[in-house]
C-alpha cells in the first residue's frame, strides 16, 4: 500500500468551502500563463496537512525536482507576510503525488 495521495482521493474529500480557501492568481506578471495557486493553501486544503510549510520543506528535501515547479509570488491581495510559493494548477498534481499520507488524514 502506498503512502502517496491519489488525486481522486484528494478531490473527493474536498467541499466547496475548501476551494474558497485556496488563493489563486491568473497569469501573474513574469510567470507562465495559467492559473497559479498558493502551494501552502493547496497542501493544507487539498492534501489536508496541518503544517503545509513543514510538509513543503520535507518534500523539497526528498523531491527537489517537484519543488522547482513552485515559484514565489510577491503577495496575494490582503497579505502582509512574506512571499508565498505558488504552483500552476496543472503542476499541482505532481506535488500531490509526492505528498506523504492520505488526503483525509489529519497527520503530517
Amino acid at each position: 500500500m502506498s503512502d502517496e495521495i491519489s488525486l481522486s482521493q484528494a478531490l473527493s474529500s474536498l467541499n466547496d468551502a475548501d476551494f474558497g480557501k485556496i488563493r489563486t492568481v491568473v497569469s501573474p506578471p513574469g510567470k507562465a500563463r495559467g492559473i497559479w495557486m498558493s502551494t501552502y493553501d493547496f497542501l493544507e486544503h487539498v492534501a489536508k496537512k496541518k503544517s503545509p510549510r513543514e510538509v513543503l520543506k520535507r518534500i523539497q528535501e526528498q523531491h527537489h525536482e517537484i519543488v522547482t515547479m513552485c515559484d514565489s509570488f510577491h503577495q496575494f491581495l490582503g497579505s502582509r507576510g512574506p512571499k508565498t510559493p505558488i504552483i500552476l494548477v496543472r503542476d499541482a498534481v505532481q506535488l500531490l503525488q509526492v505528498t506523504p499520507g492520505d488526503a483525509g488524514s489529519a497527520s503530517d
